[in-house]
């Protein structure tokens, strides 16, 4: 029965039983009214209809779902789709307008979809009566009436679907983290380099474990730079009590010691060498705990179970402690004091290494070289003009604001002559932002001493009255520093930025830049890893040699595997043909999309002013004709179509809701924006969410430019966009996948933060899922998930409900099937979140599946996709290698040596390193119901999914699911709404921001 079970969608396997009849067929010899029933919207009870007639909503009975004219019939055999997109079949009758239902609404393609307005909208939103038409009936946060007796059926389903939750088991057993089932075959061997080095010596003592309590007069917080210099000056003081090479400081509150001291108190002046301030200071150290080292070998011999992490700490502690002391470190990065790189805008390029202790089969130390833009020593006047500030007159607010995102969190030392002039005073502190006014007009209240009155004056005139010193820059504005709610303002050109400083946010200039000196190829990055290894001299560490540890100098050589890339579908002159990629990357000059899509009508909104009418002429008319090379049918622009915004930024708004609600009612299925200086967020909102109409946008110089390889890129995203699939893995091809020959649902899923410097706004949870059965069409959902300064949330909280959702829609575009399998490619999570987030993860899905049916329990396999690691890897001989940089071969896989000793997890590199050394994605399984038996399976699926992303002709670093929740969780971003306008003050609050959800599911709008 399982085996026929798995039989293609939509057809009947041979010798199965009526009860086992294909999805959307009616069993043979079943009551018409039955099958009638089992039709309805998912997770619904259908009405009662009178003899002869049918429930309202669901599909007739006399045949199976029928399918548009000129789609493929779904009871073939697996194959490509010809014609019309699957998710357009058995399409059903739309609910009567006296009764709303639950179950989506789908539009065809380039009809605009009709519906409620979004809840909770502004007035400064659309708002009119054609707007709200222009929004979708799925719309996320709509309550809808339902069936009658549907009150009953919802209590009844609870009371199971509670009963089931009972016995799932969600205690660790052989589907948490699932043992390895041993090393893959498939592939041909390469012999590799990791930067890896093993760990000869692997301590076996005990580390006894302090915490450390720091008090300095006068002082509520103390920086990592001054509890590093005082935590010095005790060590220097009391050497009996700290002796030489038997401890280590973790730079926060914690000592590792070899021996064993009696919890003590110590007390010391300290001298700031920053401001020449002493302080009187405290410490108390009080034993925490006792640390077995030889866990460690236990761990990696699989007689202890858990991932020692407080002994990897310590040994990373160990390993970096000799050269934390006179340098910056930043986490495991760690980086001498150096002249940089200027990469311009104040910053310059600094190069470091990290290092990590992991174990896998043995026990090695993953090095890794670093590289950061930093700040050198610099005046603030030189910082603020070398970021093209106006230095020449007074700053308006929107100067303030921007500037004081600048300098916001970074240290300034403040040096002025004393009273008499002869002494200088310095003053360290940490910006928060920007004085409001220039230091001219900015006023304080000197209160009344020594017989003085209570006075008020402006800045430029203390500092002439109190030091002498008449400021040279009065029409600029002081630096803010201190607590917010205290104004204490430091006048900028007395001012110096600390060295050593990280910049909160980087320009993509500074990023272009940063990419052109790190861009290393293997051989030369192993190279500067081993000769960084070799100046830090590691086994001559007094640390490193008293704590018992000794680091091979040699990099592990290993081998791997290199898979066969998938043969994927497309189309040329003759019809379907098969291509095959080479070194990740494929051709498709003289071929054709696997389905192209197809525009009748389209226009264009040219937000440039520098653009003109006939380059934008030149551009479609370039556009049209790789379209139709490629299989995508375009019309032809005529001028008319082609309106210029000649209006301000902030009048846009306001003239995009006019211009889309004339192209809804002009049934407009395209709009191609060139952009200059702003209006993305402006256009993909009022696209994606208020009016459903697909919009492509095109920067200016790549219209004033016309390349072929640009317009082929564009029509890639297009094509997906109007329902055209771009190519797919053959099913012809002989390692396919069997769980996607079954019907199954492969699902990507992230949440993003916010970057430094935005600490008030919200992180975005994303998941997508496929909806097809050639795995290349996806539908997103997004949430907003509130995040502070002290932690973001990293669980997907509302992930019950965005499965239901996508289970819906996957439910209603497949003829009324549901995936037998679910596969989860979900990043974002660290090695210490994995139970913490599957806890939860896979119960809300469980939910999900129980709640839409009672004993809808599909196979669930979740894999953790990682690339915030520095595992690298390089070919032992360059005959292997591929490009100009020499990389490893795409689908290169490691699944042995580096991996975990026990668990499931496994590196690969499924694209082509253009330039640099190629970062290889971890895959991790924390849970499995049994879909994968062997690392040959997940590997190669992982490996095919890289060749399914529709916005280029290459594999791609992760699978296409995980890359477009990235691309949805961008999205959504521009989505967002904000209540009020962040001040230079401050971020605002997650509290603030509002996001419209509900983007089109009829396309891909995220590509």
């Amino acid at each position: 029965g399982a085996a026929q079970q798995q039989a293609a969608w939509g057809q009947r396997p041979q010798g199965a039983a009526p009860q086992q009849a294909a999805w959307g067929q009616r069993p043979q010899g079943q009551p018409p009214q039955v099958a009638a029933q089992q039709q309805a919207a998912w997770g619904q009870r259908p009405q009662q209809a009178p003899q002869g007639q049918r429930p309202v909503g669901v599909a007739p009975q006399q045949a199976a779902p029928q399918r548009p004219q000129g789609q493929a019939p779904q009871q073939a055999a697996p194959q490509r789709p010809q014609g019309q997109a699957s998710q357009q079949a058995a399409s059903q009758k739309l609910p009567s307008s006296k009764q709303e239902s639950t179950y989506p609404v789908h539009s065809t393609e380039g009809q605009a979809l009709s519906g409620p307005a979004p809840p909770g909208k502004h007035m400064n939103e659309p708002g009119s009566r054609d707007v709200k038409a222009g929004m979708a009936e799925h719309t996320v946060g709509l309550k809808t009436k339902e069936p009658k007796g549907t009150e009953k059926l919802q209590a009844e389903r609870s009371q199971i679907v509670s009963s089931m939750m009972e016995n799932l088991s969600l205690k660790k057993n052989n589907k948490w983290r699932p043992k390895n089932p041993g090393p893959g075959t498939y592939g041909r061997k390469i012999q590799l380099f990791a930067n890896h080095f093993l760990l000869t010596k692997i301590p076996s003592n005990t580390v006894y474990h302090y915490d450390v309590a720091l008090k300095v007069d006068s002082l509520r917080t103390i920086n990592s730079t001054m509890k590093g210099e005082i935590v010095a000056a005790y060590i220097a003081k009391f050497p009996d009590k700290f002796p030489p090479g038997n401890f280590v400081f973790d730079g926060v509150n914690n000592f590792y010691c070899m021996k064993q001291e009696n919890d003590f108190n110590l007390s010391l002046n300290y001298l700031d060498p920053q401001n020449g301030r002493e302080y009187g200071c405290s410490m108390e150290v009080r034993l925490v705990s006792q640390v077995d080292l030889s866990i460690i070998q236990r761990f990696i011999q699989g007689s202890y179970p858990d991932m020692p992490q407080d002994q990897l700490r310590i040994m990373d502690t160990v390993l970096k402690y000799s050269s934390s002391l006179d340098s910056v470190v930043f986490g495991r990065r760690i980086f001498k004091y150096q002249k940089g790189i200027p990469l311009g805008e104040s910053t310059d390029l600094w190069f470091g290494w990290s290092n990590s202790v992991r174990p896998g089969w043995k026990c090695y130390v993953n090095i890794d070289i670093s590289a950061s833009a930093m700040y050198d020593r610099q005046t603030v006047l030189d910082f603020f003009h070398n970021k093209n500030f106006y230095m020449d007159r007074e700053w308006d607010r929107r100067d303030v604001n921007r500037g004081a995102k600048e300098i916001r969190g970074l240290k300034i030392e403040m040096v002025v002559k004393n009273a008499k002039g002869d002494k200088d005073q310095k003053r360290v502190q940490r910006a928060i932002g920007l004085s409001p006014k220039s230091a001219a007009r900015e006023e304080f209240t000197i209160e009344a001493t020594d017989g003085k009155p209570k006075q008020n004056t402006t800045i430029q005139k203390y500092y002439l009255d109190c030091y002498g010193y008449r400021l040279k820059h009065p029409n600029l504005p002081c630096i803010h520093v201190g607590k917010k709610e205290r104004r204490i303002y430091l006048p900028m050109e007395l001012c110096s930025i600390l060295p050593g400083q990280k910049p909160l946010a980087i320009s993509d200039t500074i990023t272009a830049n940063m990419i052109r000196q790190t861009a290393k190829p293997p051989a030369d990055r192993f190279a500067q890893i081993q000769n960084i290894l070799k100046e830090r001299n590691l086994n001559n560490d007094i640390f490193v040699k008293n704590f018992g540890m000794s680091v091979d100098s040699r990099p592990l050589q290993l081998t791997g595997r290199v898979l066969d890339p998938p043969e994927l579908e497309v189309c040329d002159a003759r019809g379907p043909s098969n291509i095959r990629p080479r070194d990740g990357v494929w051709d498709l000059r003289s071929k054709k999309y696997m389905k192209g899509g197809s525009i009748s009508s389209w226009i264009v909104l040219n937000l440039a002013p520098r653009v003109q009418l006939d380059q934008i002429g030149a551009f479609s008319k370039s556009l049209v004709k790789i379209a139709g090379n490629f299989g995508l049918q375009m019309a032809d622009l005529s001028p008319n179509k082609v309106t210029n915004y000649k209006g301000k930024d902030y009048d846009l708004r306001k003239f995009l809701e006019r211009y889309f609600q004339d192209a809804v009612n002009a049934n407009v299925g395209l709009i191609v924006v060139v952009l200059d200086r702003f209006g993305y967020e402006d256009v993909k909102l009022m696209g994606d969410c208020y009016y459903k109409i697909r919009t492509q946008c095109v920067k200016s110089k790549n219209v004033c430019y016309v390349k072929d390889q640009t317009l082929g890129n564009i029509c890639l995203k297009i094509n997906g966009k109007v329902g055209g699939f771009n190519n797919a893995i053959s099913m012809g091809d002989r390692l396919y996948p069997q769980v996607l020959k079954e019907c199954s649902m492969v699902l990507g899923a992230d949440v993003t933060h916010p970057s430094p410097g935005q600490d008030g706004r919200p992180s975005i949870a994303s998941v997508v899922a496929s909806m097809n059965r050639t795995y290349n069409e996806y539908v997103g959902k997004t949430k907003i998930q509130k995040s502070s300064r002290a932690k973001a949330v990293e669980i997907i909280v509302d992930l019950k409900d965005m499965m239901k959702s996508l289970l819906k829609c996957f439910y209603s575009r497949n003829g009324t099937r549901k995936p037998k399998n679910l596969i989860m490619f979900r990043d974002g999570v660290s090695e210490g979140q994995y139970d913490q987030v599957l806890a939860h993860e896979l119960q809300s899905i469980q939910k999900a599946c129980l709640e839409l049916e009672p004993n809808y329990e599909p196979k669930i396999t979740y894999v953790v996709v990682g690339k915030r690691h520095h595992t690298r890897f390089c070919p032992v001989s360059g005959k292997d290698g591929v490009g100009r940089a020499g990389n490893i071969p795409p689908g290169t896989v490691v699944d042995h040596e580096i991996t975990h000793p026990s668990e499931f997890d496994f590196f690969l590199c499924s694209h082509a390193g253009i330039q640099g050394t190629s970062r290889p994605c971890h895959y991790y399984v924390i849970y499995d119901d049994g879909n994968f038996k062997t690392q040959n399976e997940i590997q190669v699926l992982a490996y095919y999914l890289c060749h399914v992303y529709a916005r280029c002709t290459r594999a791609v670093s992760i699978p296409a699911p995980t890359y477009y929740a990235h691309l949805a969780a961008f999205r959504a971003r521009q989505h967002m709404k904000i209540d009020d306008d962040a001040s230079s003050m401050s971020s605002g609050s997650s509290d603030s921001y509002a996001l419209i959800e509900n983007p089109s599911d009829s396309f891909m709008y995220f590509l």
